[in-house]
């Protein structure tokens, strides 16, 4: 199958599956070092990363309110949009939830659900591993995408009025369709490296005026591509401050509010942020001591109402936050 790719690129060489670039490895190597990793040759590798764990209390203006618990296994994924309701992915099955958390509709699926996203006139687009489908709000399906091939692992949707845009982790690549499925173009990434993808997770967000944003999470950062695809604003630092991005590859989730700040999710030590369009930490949402231990897979939404919805695969519920009033005072 031949693809369409991005005008003027030159095709670079494939790299390892794996890569890691090797200012994310220094920078890595940096946060072990200031987090108080030790072990020299032939000693057990430590790393405490106990006062990461909690989080300072001024930085905690968020409140969790009852979590939406779900009974199908295997929840994997969330998308809201503008309306009064939100959708949830478990496994095979797909769920249209009112905003009080009551369930509004069903539908079972081919094959389990990996990612997904709600286009504005209330289409969602589904990602399974190598494809994805696009269903009326009722869950009907209208149109399909092509097969994307053996190495595909798709991680991420973003659905605008003109497109869909896909993040497949296996290849590095940002695909982008037209709303019927057809394949207008690629995006790999800024030229000095492309998308650095050691783990999939790999997260994709399309703005109103086409400007997409992507984590590149071997770089610890989040980065924007303008509608001709070249590349434009990047943030993110490494670090196991809470200011930055731990481990090898975060964030892993990621979702833009009305006022174009972003929430982050990252993985190793579990946390959810709001940063500021500029990129800089403007309050926690929630801390690593409130997910249980090596939990994974925290993917976020904001709902109409402007509550962050995260998904908690350990706890199977999507847990609900909520901004505390003005004026209330900070524990």
């Amino acid at each position: 199958m031949k693809t369409a790719s991005r005008a003027g690129r030159t095709p670079r060489r494939p790299r390892p599956r794996t890569a890691i670039t090797l200012a994310a490895l220094a920078a890595f190597a940096s946060g072990l070092q200031a987090a108080g990793a030790a072990g020299g040759p032939g000693e057990a590798f430590t790393l405490d990363l106990t006062r990461y764990r909690t989080v300072d209390p001024k930085l905690r203006t968020w409140v969790e309110h009852a979590p939406i618990r779900v009974k199908p296994a295997g929840l994997t994924a969330i998308a809201a949009g503008t309306g009064d309701t939100f959708v949830a992915s478990a496994g095979r099955t797909l769920m249209r939830i009112d905003l009080g958390g009551k369930p509004v509709r069903s539908a079972d699926l081919p094959e389990p659900v990996r990612c997904m996203a709600i286009a504005p006139n209330g289409d969602v687009a589904i990602g399974f591993v190598r494809g994805f489908v696009v269903c009326n709000p009722d869950f009907e399906i209208k149109a399909e995408g092509p097969e994307l091939g053996e190495k595909a692992m798709l991680t991420s949707l973003a659905a605008c009025s003109n497109g869909i845009h896909a993040a497949d982790a296996g290849q590095r690549i940002v695909w982008t369709f037209d709303p019927t499925g057809r394949m207008l173009g690629r995006n790999e990434g800024p030229p000095e490296g492309g998308f650095v993808v050691p783990s999939p997770h790999f997260d994709v967000w399309a703005d109103a005026d086409g400007t997409l944003w992507v984590a590149n999470p071997g770089e610890l950062r989040i980065e924007s591509y303008g509608p001709d695809g070249k590349p434009g604003t990047r943030w993110g630092r490494p670090g196991f401050a809470i200011e930055g991005f731990c481990g090898c590859c975060n964030p892993t989730d990621f979702a833009r509010m009305a006022d174009g700040s972003f929430v982050t999710a990252e993985k190793g030590l579990a946390r959810v942020k709001v940063y500021r369009s500029d990129g800089s930490l403007e309050s926690v949402v929630a801390g690593p001591d409130e997910f249980d231990e090596d939990t994974v897979g925290l993917d976020v939404a904001v709902d109409s109402r402007g509550r962050v919805l995260v998904v908690d695969p350990k706890r199977q519920a999507i847990r609900v936050f909520v901004r505390k009033p003005a004026g209330e005072k900070k524990p």
